[in-house]
């Protein structure tokens, strides 16, 4: 069973990444590896909030999972950005992007030709 006050902390947490990422709970059950069902039961309280899914919170999103349990300190970690190499940034950014990682993997089997007018596309839609 699941504490009532990390349920709602929890979904606290899921309105967040919903607002923020356009994530549901499924996609975040996808990032994590899990069901959509294990997800469901956890909020539900049936099923207890695994270390490895607090420890998924942290890692992929940021959120405190001594936030998520206990209620102490902010939802957000501090903005490690500043503690980051570009190619973690990067990384962070593409799991936090519901779909990017089905796409690089897509964009990973293209020809060179392909990859380059795919590239030439991107730029032109590109608001900046």
């Amino acid at each position: 069973m699941t504490d009532p006050e990390v349920i709602k902390r929890l979904k606290v947490v899921f309105d967040y990444l919903k607002k923020e990422f356009n994530l549901n709970q499924k996609n975040v059950a996808s990032k994590f590896g899990v069901t959509d069902s294990a997800i469901t039961r956890i909020l539900k309280g049936q099923n207890a909030l695994t270390n490895r899914v607090l420890t998924q919170f942290e890692s992929i999103f940021g959120i405190s999972k001594m936030w998520i349990v206990a209620g102490q300190g902010e939802m957000l970690l501090p903005d490690r950005d500043s503690n980051m190499d570009e190619d973690q940034i990067l990384l962070r950014s593409i799991n936090r992007r519901s779909g990017f990682r089905g796409l690089i993997k897509i964009l990973l089997k293209l020809s060179d030709k392909n990859l380059a007018a795919i590239k030439a596309l991107a730029e032109k839609l590109d608001p900046e």
